[in-house]
């Protein structure tokens, strides 16, 4: 659309809020003139937008010339406050909303241990922070491979699937379930049967992978010797690797949104959940990934 010859006047409003990342004129203008502009001339990108709860002032003549960057002067002209103080629209993130998300993800993981009671003893919650407007999605990691044992949660949150905060919070959880103990005192090496295990109903908030049924266990050798009534936790069983040393493997990369496979050789053993060494075939580097199946490994990047 041809611009008019002669320059037409926009006033600037003193002071405006803004959404998104990008400042455009007509975000400085009244809504009568931003339409005026956009019949006109169109959007007109400025600068980045200052970060959510944050100002930036910028005076009518650095706008003025941004502005002649893209439209002659003679064209348009920028007129009304001396300067605009730009503010960028954020949400808070309240404790009471971090302490809901997490509340919400320790009950789906109780979900997936039956007969597992898992509830926060004390949650130590950082203060409120501000995000940016828009789509808010949350991720929460343990500080260990099953929360249970875990001393620290993050707490991930995107905005419009980009990470914007990363906090990391100090947990105390409590946790009580059956879980298989011993019946007698056994020794380092010895086979574990069904007459050698029980259930037993125990505070498991200090345990680290604890069993919860028998099955996994019968015909496994102790990697260390245990008393009678403790409990059996995964790292005191042989269990063989689900990777073996020189196993052909697939490695899959992924990122939100992304996902690459690659093959691989298993540099060495490995069971579910553990870090081990995979040189990469087409590459010939080795890089570190996490057990995730038989054949099957899985990195970040």
């Amino acid at each position: 659309m041809a611009l008019p010859a002669l320059a037409v006047d926009l006033p600037l409003q003193a002071s405006v809020q803004v959404a998104d990342t990008q400042v455009l004129l007509r975000d400085l203008l009244s809504p009568a003139d931003a339409a005026r502009l956009e019949q006109i001339a169109g959007p007109i990108s400025l600068f980045r937008a200052p970060e959510p709860g944050k100002v930036r002032k910028v005076s009518r003549e650095t706008l003025a010339r941004l502005v002649s960057r893209q439209i002659k002067p003679d064209q348009l002209r920028l007129t009304g406050a001396g300067s605009v103080t730009i503010s960028r629209k954020g949400i808070w993130i309240e404790p009471e909303e971090m302490e809901a998300v997490l509340g919400d993800y320790l009950a789906s993981v109780a979900s997936e241990l039956p007969g597992v009671t898992l509830s926060f003893e004390k949650l130590y919650l950082p203060p409120r922070f501000m995000v940016a407007a828009g789509k808010i999605e949350y991720q929460v990691i343990p500080s260990t491979r099953q929360v249970i044992g875990s001393r620290r949660l993050t707490l991930i949150t995107r905005v419009n699937g980009e990470v914007v905060a990363n906090k990391s919070i100090r947990v105390a959880l409590k946790a009580s379930a059956q879980v298989v103990v011993i019946t007698s005192d056994l020794r380092r090496g010895e086979t574990l049967t069904a007459s050698s295990l029980e259930l037993r109903e125990q505070d498991i908030s200090g345990l680290d992978e604890p069993f919860f049924a028998f099955e996994p266990l019968l015909g496994k050798q102790l990697k260390q010797s245990l008393r009678l009534g403790q409990p059996v936790l995964r790292r005191q069983v042989e269990f063989p690797p689900l990777i073996k040393r020189g196993d052909r493997v697939t490695i899959q990369a992924q990122n939100p949104g992304i996902q690459l496979n690659a093959m691989g050789e298993a540099r060495q053993n490995g069971e579910l959940g553990e870090t081990i060494r995979v040189r990469n075939n087409s590459s010939l580097r080795e890089i570190l990934c996490q057990v995730q199946a038989a054949g099957l490994v899985s990195v970040e990047f």
